[in-house]
């Protein structure tokens, strides 16, 4: 994928990061909520991992945490390949 493309999936990604953090608003706070703050809430940590019972020391599986940035981007990467 070239640098156009990608840069064109994280504005919709941040796009549609904003539109989901204006819908966990009441109405009367939405007005308030700007692009940067909304950003700003964004969680830090992007990935979690899961552990197996057994495997208590090694990290089966790595996933990424649903409300950031990346996430977003993830999901409409994955519109754009269909």
């Amino acid at each position: 994928m070239n640098g156009r493309k990608s840069k064109q999936i994280r504005r919709l990604a941040e796009c549609k990061l904003f539109e989901w953090y204006k819908s966990l608003l009441p109405p009367e706070q939405q007005g308030e909520l700007t692009a940067k703050l909304a950003l700003q809430y964004t969680p830090t940590v992007s990935y979690w991992t899961e552990y197996h019972e057994r495997e208590k020391y090694t990290a089966t599986q790595r996933h990424v945490s649903e409300g950031t940035r990346r996430y977003f981007y993830l999901q409409e990467k994955k519109h754009v390949r269909v």
